[in-house]
């Protein structure tokens, strides 16, 4: 059985700012399921047992070696690709960046990383999910 196609998949992300008020985003590289080569706050899926918040800084920690505290809640969104027969529920948080210095784990799905000013992530290429976020980001 696949995750988010034969059973419905939950995602933790981050919308992380650092202290110079910039957002962290990572690059969907080739590997990933779905829009491939767009930027987005990244995250990642929550595994059982775990509890959403732990799972987004896991998978920060894991995959890009940053270490986030949780601020709040962005919301929370339904992903749904009925043309790809993909679907997950993803939670969102706003994070503040505490330590690390990013890195790429694994390139096949991840092929660049970068801090942004809000006014030029708004001009990159960005994942479905991403652009939820932002709308959400830019109410506040």
């Amino acid at each position: 059985m696949k995750i988010g196609v034969d059973y419905v998949g939950v995602s933790a992300g981050a919308v992380i700012i650092n202290n110079e008020g910039k957002y962290f985003l990572a690059k969907r590289g080739p590997a990933v399921r779905d829009d491939v080569g767009c930027w987005e706050f990244p995250g990642g899926a929550v595994e059982f047992y775990e509890i959403r918040e732990e799972a987004t800084k896991r998978n920060i920690r894991e995959k890009y070696n940053i270490k986030i505290e949780i601020n709040s809640l962005l919301g929370v969104y339904d992903v749904i690709d009925r043309d790809n027969q993909d679907h997950w529920v993803s939670t969102t948080y706003l994070c503040n960046f505490v330590s690390g210095n990013p890195k790429i784990a694994d390139t096949n799905k991840c092929t660049e990383v970068g801090w942004f000013t809000l006014d030029e992530l708004q001009r990159l290429k960005l994942s479905r999910i991403t652009k939820l976020n932002l709308a959400d980001l830019l109410k506040r």
